[in-house]
C-alpha cells in the first residue's frame, strides 16, 4: 500500500505507463481489445496529467443505457453486448499479464467506460504492475493447470510461484486446485452466486497460505475485480479458460513448452471449436 500510494501521485510515471500499455495493445492486435487514452505529452508534469477525452458511459450504467434505447436488458442483444465487453476486457488483461507482464492493476467499474459499438475504454493507470518473467511464466503455468483441471500442475505452479501452503486435509491436491481456482479464476461453481471464502467447506479454510509473493497481489486483485464485473453483468465464465491460448504461447516462446506439446494443444483446441460449431 505504501509503494502504490506513492506511485499514484507521480503523473509522469502514470503517463509513461499509459503510453507503454497503449503501444503494447495496439501493436499486438489488429484491433485493440480496449481503448487506452492518448497522453498529451507536452502537458504532463509530475503533478499534472492531460490525456484525450474518451466519450462513453460508466459500465455500472450499462443496464440503464440499454433500457433507455428500448432494448430488453435480459434479452439476447443485451447478453451479446455484455459478452463482447467481458471478452474484450479479459483478452486485454490476458495479453498484458501473460505476454507483457506489465499491466493495468485497477479494473474497478469506475475505470471502465463503454463507448459506441460495445467498445471498451480502460482509464486510470496510476496502479500498474511489472511482473518479473519468473512470476509471469509461473502464472502462465498456473493458468494452464486451472484451465486443464490439473491438480498436480497446480501444486507445482504454487511452488514455482513461491506460494507457500500448509494443509492436513484429505484430497490435498484437489483442494489445492480448488484454492487456485478460488483465488485466480473468475468462474463460480454451479449454483453459487457469491463465493463464501470462509465457509466451513471452503478450500481457504482447509489450506493455509503461509507465503505469498508481493507482486502477485495485483494479479489476485485484478482477477477478483474481473469476477465482480462478470457477476454484475450476469455472466459466469472462466478467465483461465479464456487465457489458455495466451498462456500456451507465452510458455512456448520462452522455451517452457515443447514444440510437439504446443502443436498438440493447438490441434485439440481447434477440434473442440469445430465440435462446438457443429452443435
Amino acid at each position: 500500500m505504501e509503494k502504490q500510494i506513492g506511485y499514484e501521485f507521480d503523473f509522469i510515471r502514470e503517463a509513461n505507463a499509459m503510453e507503454r500499455i497503449r503501444r503494447f495493445l495496439y501493436e499486438n492486435n489488429k484491433r485493440t481489445p480496449v481503448v487506452v487514452p492518448r497522453v498529451l505529452k507536452d502537458m504532463v508534469t509530475r503533478r499534472v496529467l492531460m490525456m484525450e477525452y474518451i466519450d462513453g458511459i460508466p459500465i455500472l450504467n450499462l443496464g440503464n443505457e440499454i433500457a433507455k434505447r428500448g432494448i430488453d436488458p435480459r434479452g439476447k442483444v443485451a447478453a451479446a453486448a455484455k459478452q463482447n465487453i467481458l471478452k474484450s476486457l479479459t483478452l486485454a488483461y490476458g495479453q498484458m499479464i501473460l505476454k507483457s507482464g506489465f499491466f493495468h492493476a485497477d479494473p474497478h467499474p469506475g475505470n471502465i467506460l463503454i463507448c459506441k459499438g460495445s467498445e471498451v475504454a480502460l482509464l486510470d493507470y496510476g496502479q500498474v504492475k511489472d511482473l518479473p518473467d519468473s512470476l509471469r511464466l509461473g502464472y502462465a503455468n498456473l493458468v494452464l493447470a486451472m484451465a486443464d483441471n490439473d491438480p498436480i500442475k497446480a501444486s507445482e505452479s504454487y511452488r514455482e510461484l513461491g506460494i507457500g501452503t500448509l494443509s492436513s486435509c484429505e484430497n490435498e491436491l484437489q483442494e489445492l486446485l480448488k484454492l487456485a481456482q478460488t483465488m485466480f479464476d473468475t468462474k463460480l461453481p454451479p449454483g453459487v452466486v457469491m463465493l463464501q471464502p470462509f465457509s466451513e467447506d471452503s478450500s481457504i479454510k482447509k489450506i493455509a497460505v503461509e507465503a505469498f509473493p508481493e507482486e502477485l497481489f495485483s494479479v489476485l486483485r485484478t482477477v477478483h475485480l474481473l469476477r465482480g464485473l462478470s457477476v454484475g453483468l450476469g455472466i459466469n465464465y472462466s478467465c483461465a479458460e479464456q487465457w489458455r491460448p495466451i498462456a500456451e504461447e507465452a510458455l512456448y516462446l520462452a522455451g517452457r513448452l515443447k514444440d510437439a506439446d504446443f502443436k498438440t494443444r493447438v490441434r485439440k483446441r481447434r477440434l473442440f471449436r469445430r465440435l462446438l460449431w457443429r452443435e
